[in-house]
């Protein structure tokens, strides 16, 4: 009797001239692109980024990790990420945390897509299809935009990776070290132990109580170091956006998973992508994204079987996307909206499945001339992140900037804190419902509307439905019980509300306007406290 895998290793098609580059070679050589492409992208920082580079920097001037000095608040949910980026601009000698951030992540993703071929050739995928899978990881425009934003999901997808790498590896404790740390980086980490230790279920019909005992004991200090230094058992953030300060479709989360799973958003298709935060599940672009999902989803259910036949550990990987995909989908029913980024750790494990289903597909195809056309979902998604690239096509922009970066909202805000700079005094306090950007380049104290760094402002939510034109409306009882000196809005969030109030209409007055259509809005607004009521 020959195992399984030894059967289908005999009806292999030949790898070609893939074979002749050493596994070593095949991962220096998709971990360099990865990180050329990146750094040849250049910085461009989505807003949220913005909030923990202005954490960071005050951790490098000697303020401690706040967001406004003094105010033990932590409004990231991404703390050790923080403290990764000012340690390195520290090592560094910059300020430019953009630019240490797009460095840190290229690397994260030059060791990301390493870690997809290794997984794969552990999983007993041939040469040639594990270094596709890798490239893909290392030219998708969907990871390469929020690994030039700014964001953590780089940093967390390496450590997930290398997670699941030493689980594949042997049994060990390691993996759920990891994954316990990995919490640090953002607390939908907990998802990707919970996989492992529902795996570990599967596997040995035990609870597993030590290895429980692991990741428990690494979320008991993060939650002991930040009761210790900020009152909370959970970043701010995370608590502030159970305050219902969102407005979203109830299918929104689901379809952000349908989009990334049918190739849509991972392929980053020219004119697909977010505008802000989610991609909105209209009928037609819902249709289309079904009906790549279902092929798609069979190979990759294909995959999840035969690789955890194979080996019995990796049962974890597709446990994991299953987890992420239900629990966030229920969310969205509830209206707690998911943005795109959050997607990010789940493509190099969707990808790991469904490149398995593929490799069990192709010694299906008896005629072996016709066997490569099994190869060509995969195929077809590398070609489409490589032509969805710039590559020339906008001569402003740099050739491998993916063409669904769109960041015209934070340079609107930027350009908001330069007025403010030059006209605000010291200590004035500006008020604002989206604080990366604007809080990041503003030399000013900065009032969160939403809560996520000022707690004060959680109590006036949820608003009246009349007064909700999308997301982050203002509230006017909070502008009237603060009185900031500034306001800073995109105009659609107070569309129904400040522009409404005529209390804020007789003390504020209009002092700057910038043009954007972010989230349908006609403009971003600056508003000042009139001379007449700044003694108040």
């Amino acid at each position: 009797m020959h195992h399984p895998a030894q059967r289908r290793a005999a009806v292999k098609v030949p790898a070609g001239p893939s074979a002749r580059l050493s596994g070593p070679a095949w991962m220096a050589l998709v971990a360099f692109v990865a990180i050329g492409v990146r750094v040849a992208a250049q910085p461009h920082p989505v807003d949220d980024a913005y909030i923990t580079f202005r954490y960071a920097r005050n951790l490098l001037d000697g303020y401690g990790l706040v967001y406004n000095p003094g105010e033990a608040v932590l409004g990231t949910s991404a703390p050790v990420y923080a403290v990764l980026l000012a340690g390195a601009a520290r090592l560094a000698g910059t300020r430019s945390l953009p630019v240490v951030a797009t460095g840190l992540n290229a690397v994260a993703d030059g060791l990301s897509a390493a870690l997809v071929f290794l997984i794969l050739k552990r999983l007993r995928v041939a040469a040639g299809p594990a270094a596709l899978a890798a490239l893909l990881i290392a030219i998708s425009p969907f990871v390469i935009r929020y690994s030039i934003g700014g964001m953590e999901t780089s940093i967390l997808t390496a450590v997930l990776l290398l997670s699941a790498f030493l689980l594949l590896v042997g049994p060990r404790a390691g993996p759920y070290h990891l994954a316990g740390l990995a919490a640090g980086l953002r607390p939908d980490a907990l998802a990707f132990a919970a996989a492992l230790l529902v795996g570990e279920v599967w596997r040995t019909r035990r609870l597993p109580w030590r290895s429980a005992a692991v990741v428990g004991g690494w979320l008991g200090i993060g939650m002991l170091l930040l009761w210790l230094s900020y009152g909370e058992l959970l970043p701010h953030s995370v608590l502030a956006k159970a305050h219902e300060v969102y407005r979203v479709n109830p299918a929104t989360n689901f379809f952000q998973h349908v989009f990334l799973f049918s190739g849509l958003s991972l392929s980053g298709v020219h004119g697909f992508g977010a505008r802000g935060l989610v991609v909105n599940p209209t009928p037609a672009l819902g249709t289309i994204a079904l009906l790549g999902l279902l092929p798609l989803g069979a190979v990759w259910g294909i995959g999840a079987v035969r690789m955890t036949r194979d080996n019995p550990a990796s049962c974890s990987l597709p446990i994991y996307v299953v987890i992420v995909t239900a629990v966030y989908s229920l969310l969205g029913l509830r209206g707690s909206l998911m943005a795109e980024w959050y997607l990010q750790p789940l493509v190099p494990f969707w990808l790991i499945s469904l490149v398995s289903g593929l490799d069990a597909i192709a010694p299906m195809i008896r005629r072996r001339a016709l066997r490569s056309l099994a190869w060509a979902p995969l195929l077809t998604l590398v070609a489409l992140s490589i032509a969805s690239l710039n590559w020339g096509r906008n001569p402003r922009l740099p050739a491998t900037l993916p063409l669904n970066v769109w960041d015209e909202r934070e340079r609107v805000y930027l350009q908001a804190a330069d007025f403010l700079n030059a006209t605000a005094a010291d200590g004035a306090i500006v008020a604002a419902s989206e604080i990366g950007a604007l809080g990041y380049a503003c030399e000013c104290r900065v009032f969160d509307t939403v809560g996520l760094v000022s707690p004060a402002a959680s109590s006036y939510y949820p608003l009246p439905e009349d007064m909700l034109e999308g997301n982050y409306a203002v509230p006017p009882s909070l502008i009237q019980s603060l009185q900031p000196e500034y306001l800073v809005s995109l105009e659609v969030f107070i569309r129904n509300t400040l522009l409404r109030d005529k209390a804020f209409l007789s003390q504020y007055r209009l002092v700057w306007r910038g043009a954007s259509d972010a989230f349908g809005s006609r403009g971003l607004l600056v508003f000042r406290k009139t001379a007449a009521d700044l003694g108040r």
